[in-house]
C-alpha cells in the first residue's frame, strides 16, 4: 500500500508571515476539535442551560420567601363607608337632661325603650342624639411605614411541579446524548478532513515525481533529436507531456489548499494555524483489508445500542409527554401555604406587629383559561408525536449509514489490493518503455502513454487508500464509537 505524504503546511488566512508549523497527529487533531469547536461549545452550554433549567424545576419543591418595606406618606382624612354610615346614624343609645348630685342640670346618655319591630324609641325623655358633624378635610401629611416578611409553599398543584421536574432532568439526560452525537459528528469530520488532506498532499507527490520524469523525458528527446536518432515530433510530443504534468501540478497543489482550508475547518480552530501531518500507522489498513467486518445485522445492532441520536429522541418525547401533564395541572388551581409577620405605624421606631398564617387556593397570576391550557397540552403531546416520529427516522437513519459504511468498507478493500496490482504493473510497464525508448526501438507515444497509466495508477491508488480510511473511520462513526 502506498504511504501518504508526511506533511503539509497550512498557511495562515491574512497574514503573509509563516510561522514555524507544529507537528499534528490524528488524535491531536480529534482532541483539540472536540475542546474548542463551536458546535461542541454550543452543544455543551445548550446542555448547562438544560441543568439550569432543572436546577429551577427543583426549587419549585421548596418554600420561598417574600418581604417588603415601604414609606406611605399619606392625609388622615376619614372616608365613610356606606356601613359604616348606616352603623352611625342607628344609635344604641340617647340623651336626657337630668339634674346632677348638685341640683344643676346636665345633659347623660340614656337607653331608650325598644319598640316591637327591634327599633329604638326616642319619643319620650331619652331623645335621639344629633349626628356627628362630619371633620373638615385637612391635607396634612403623616408618616406612615409598613413592612411584612413570610415565607410561602405550594403544598400541591395537581402534578405541575413533579412532572416538571421530571420533564427537566430527562431534558438534561437528552441533552447530554446530543452533546455526545454533537463530538462523534466533529470527529468523523476531523476524520475526513485529515485523511483528504494526507491524499491531496500525495497526489502533490505524485504530481511532482509525474513531472520530474517529463522533464526527463523531454531532455533525453531534445539529445536524441541533436544527435539525429530521433524526429522533431518526439521533442513536441515530450513538450506536450510536460505541459500537461505541470497542469496536473498546478491542480494538485490547488486541492491541498482546498484540503488544507477543509482541516482548519473540522479542527474548528479561529483563525487558522500551520501544521506538520504527520501520517497514521498503516497497521490499522491492512488490519482491515486482511479482516472483512462482522455481518451486516451484528453491526446494526451494535449501532442501535451504542448511537446516541435515536436515545436522545426518545427521552425527549419523553420529557415532552411530562411536560404536557404538567400543564394539565393549571385547569385547577393550586394550594398555597403563607405565613409571616407584619408590621406597620407612624413611627418607624415603634411600629405595631401583627402575624397571619393564610391557606389559600391559587391560579397562576393570569388565571385559568381552559381554551388556552387544553392548546397548551395539545402542542406538547404533538411535539412528543413529532420526537418519537424522528425516533424512528433516525433509527432507520442509522441502518442505513451502518450499511453503507460496511459496503464503503468492502469496497475499498478490494479497490486497495486491485490499485497495489495496477501500480505494480504500470511501473513495469513504465520501466520497459523506457528501456525500449533509451535503446532507440521504442517509440515516445509508447513511452508517454506508459508514464501516464503509471501516474494514473499511482493517483487511484491514493484514492483508494483515502477512501478506505475515510469507510473505516465512517464505520466507527455508524457504531457510535469515538
Amino acid at each position: 500500500m502506498r504511504a501518504f505524504a508526511v506533511s503539509f503546511v497550512i498557511v495562515a488566512l491574512g497574514s503573509s508571515a509563516v510561522a514555524a508549523p507544529q507537528v499534528l497527529t490524528l488524535e491531536d487533531a480529534i482532541r483539540i476539535a472536540r475542546a474548542h469547536h463551536p458546535s461542541v461549545e454550543a452543544t455543551r452550554a445548550q446542555l448547562e442551560a438544560a441543568r439550569a433549567r432543572l436546577s429551577q424545576a427543583r426549587a419549585q419543591f421548596l418554600p420561598g420567601v417574600t418581604g417588603s418595606f415601604s414609606y406611605q406618606p399619606q392625609t388622615a382624612n376619614f372616608a365613610l363607608s356606606p356601613g359604616f354610615k348606616r352603623l352611625l346614624d342607628t344609635p344604641s343609645s340617647g340623651l336626657a337632661s337630668v339634674l346632677s348630685t348638685s341640683g344643676a342640670p346636665i345633659t347623660a346618655q340614656c337607653v331608650p325603650p325598644m319598640n316591637p319591630d327591634g327599633s329604638f324609641d326616642f319619643s319620650g325623655v331619652c331623645q335621639s342624639p344629633p349626628p356627628p358633624a362630619a371633620a373638615p378635610a385637612d391635607y396634612q401629611l403623616f408618616n406612615y411605614w409598613a413592612a411584612s416578611l413570610g415565607i410561602y409553599w405550594t403544598a400541591f398543584d395537581w402534578g405541575r411541579t413533579i412532572y416538571g421536574y421530571r420533564a427537566a432532568r430527562t431534558a438534561v439526560d437528552a441533552q447530554a446524548l446530543s452533546t455526545r452525537a454533537s463530538e462523534a459528528d466533529v470527529v468523523l469530520n476531523v476524520k475526513l478532513a485529515y485523511y483528504g488532506a494526507l491524499a491531496a498532499d500525495a497526489a502533490e507527490r505524485v504530481a511532482i515525481e509525474a513531472l520530474a520524469t517529463q522533464n526527463r523525458h523531454l531532455d533525453q528527446a531534445r539529445a536524441f533529436l541533436a544527435v539525429g536518432s530521433k524526429t522533431k515530433i518526439d521533442v513536441a510530443s515530450a513538450e506536450s507531456d510536460t505541459a500537461a504534468a505541470e497542469l496536473s501540478l498546478a491542480r494538485a497543489r490547488g486541492g491541498v489548499e482546498s484540503a488544507r482550508a477543509q482541516l482548519s475547518a473540522a479542527i474548528g480552530e479561529d483563525p487558522f494555524r500551520d501544521y506538520t501531518l504527520v501520517t497514521p500507522p498503516e497497521s490499522a489498513d491492512a488490519e482491515t483489508i486482511a479482516n472483512p467486518p462482522p455481518a451486516l445485522d451484528t453491526l446494526v445492532d451494535e449501532a442501535l445500542a451504542t448511537r446516541p441520536e435515536p436515545e436522545a429522541l426518545r427521552l425527549q418525547a419523553r420529557s415532552l409527554a411530562d411536560t404536557a401533564r404538567a400543564l394539565r395541572g393549571s385547569y385547577l388551581p393550586s394550594l398555597v401555604l403563607q405565613a409571616g409577620p407584619t408590621w406597620g405605624g407612624v413611627d418607624l421606631a415603634s411600629l405595631t406587629t401583627n402575624f397571619s398564617i393564610t391557606v389559600s387556593l391559587t391560579y397562576p397570576i393570569t388565571g385559568m383559561n381552559p381554551f388556552l391550557v387544553h392548546a397548551q397540552v395539545k402542542e406538547a403531546q404533538a411535539t412528543a408525536a413529532v420526537a418519537r416520529a424522528q425516533e424512528r427516522a433516525e433509527r432507520n437513519q442509522v441502518r442505513l449509514e451502518t450499511a453503507q459504511a460496511r459496503a464503503g468498507i468492502d469496497s475499498a478493500r478490494e479497490a486497495v489490493k486491485a490499485a497495489q496490482k495496477l501500480v505494480a504493473a504500470a511501473r513495469e510497464r513504465r520501466d520497459l518503455a523506457e528501456g525500449r525508448y533509451d535503446a532507440g526501438v521504442g517509440s515516445i507515444l509508447e513511452l508517454s502513454d506508459a508514464e501516464l497509466n503509471y501516474v494514473n495508477a499511482e493517483l487511484q491508488s491514493v484514492q483508494s487508500t483515502l477512501t478506505l480510511a475515510q469507510a473505516r473511520a465512517e464505520l466507527d462513526h455508524a457504531l457510535g464509537r469515538l
